[in-house]
């Protein structure tokens, strides 16, 4: 039997706990109290539990209980403020509204990029129960003629299915 070289999907496939801490370091940039509030919910959560352990006379049991979800809660919590932080870096950036369309899921089929002009303007598709969604993201101005050149081959191709446009961004009528 040949044996595998590891050292190659090592480089290439961090372990869990490297990317644990990667994770940290990328929140800790964007959210500066976000060990503070780690600790702050396993302390508490192991107190609540330390401390009905004490007034049940079963506080061994009820403390191993709230060890483990003081660490369950703080996953929790550090999950969300992560996948908060990533996307308040995501904003503003080119794509970034496929990327939030890639995390949807859950019976859709995402396709990025299905329209483009010269000046990056980007217009993304989503298939569900629900029908077509198209996402347009870029210059409000620019992108409106290629949502709406979009519409239309959609509407062609499937007559009866329904055709909805959201327009990504931070002004009037659209969605940040």
């Amino acid at each position: 039997m040949a044996r595998k070289d590891t050292t190659a999907d090592n480089a290439a496939n961090p372990g869990r706990l490297k990317q644990i801490a990667l994770t940290y370091k990328m929140t800790r940039k964007a959210d500066k109290t976000i060990g503070l509030v780690l600790a702050a919910v396993g302390i508490v959560t192991f107190g609540v539990f330390l401390a009905i352990g004490f007034l049940l006379g079963h506080p061994i049991y009820l403390g191993i209980l709230g060890l483990l979800l003081a660490f369950l809660a703080s996953a929790i919590v550090f999950g969300r403020r992560a996948e908060r932080a990533a996307f308040g870096q995501m904003e503003g950036q080119p794509g970034a509204a496929a990327a939030v369309l890639d995390n949807i899921g859950r019976g859709w089929t995402t396709t990025p990029a299905v329209a483009m002009n010269r000046s990056q303007d980007v217009v993304h598709r989503a298939v569900g129960k629900a029908g077509i969604v198209l996402v347009a993201e870029g210059n409000p101005n620019r992108v409106k003629s290629l949502l709406a050149a979009e519409k239309r081959k959609m509407a062609r191709i499937v007559a009866d299915v329904p055709v909805h446009d959201v327009m990504v961004g931070t002004g009037e009528g659209q969605i940040p």
